[in-house]
């Protein structure tokens, strides 16, 4: 059910940007360093916003979710912290190598379906990134595309999808569990 801040009149209004917050609902984040140095959103690692992310090497770093054969730990969503800025230097928009990335705890976020999702629908992230017509990526997708395989779909126990949305759509994602990492292999 969407809250007062998009809804008027009964008219559900445009959602926000990726990985923003998608109603009043109470939220929790936390941060964890980029650690990534390749397979971003460019080729230096970049992490977008809204996307599902695997722990890192560190304690608390993180790194784009990539690997086929379950050997990595999903570590939860990215995040869009409020004030920053739309177009960092070299026009990349993300989290740079290094960079402070806020991953949700708890809260519903405006996330870009890669596939098809229904309502209800567990969150799958998809270890090959889906990159929309604006030149968004994304790799959140849904029981609706397929089951979590432990290799190229992995499910992210504590997230489901709060909307019905189309491939390549803006929808909102609900997280639910503090503790999202589990490591999954088939």
């Amino acid at each position: 059910m969407a809250s007062l801040l998009n809804t008027t009149g009964g008219y559900v209004l445009d959602l926000g940007l990726a990985g923003a917050e998608a109603t009043g609902s109470i939220s929790e984040k936390d941060t964890f360093i980029n650690e990534a140095t390749t397979n971003g959103i460019d080729s230096a690692g970049t992490i977008d916003y809204g996307v599902i992310v695997a722990k890192g090497t560190e304690d608390k770093g993180v790194v784009p979710l990539t690997a086929s054969n379950g050997s990595q730990r999903v570590q939860g969503l990215t995040t869009r912290v409020a004030l920053q800025s739309a177009s960092l230097p070299g026009n990349v928009v993300g989290y740079k190598t290094g960079a402070a990335v806020p991953v949700a705890r708890l809260g519903d976020y405006v996330v870009y379906a890669a596939e098809a999702v229904r309502e209800g629908d567990e969150v799958i992230a998809l270890a090959t990134t889906v990159t929309i017509s604006t030149g968004i990526t994304t790799n959140v997708g849904g029981a609706k595309g397929g089951v979590a395989n432990g290799t190229t779909r992995l499910a992210c126990v504590g997230m489901k999808w709060k909307t019905t949305t189309a491939a390549q759509a803006k929808g909102i994602v609900s997280v639910y569990s503090r503790d999202l990492g589990t490591v999954l292999t088939s």
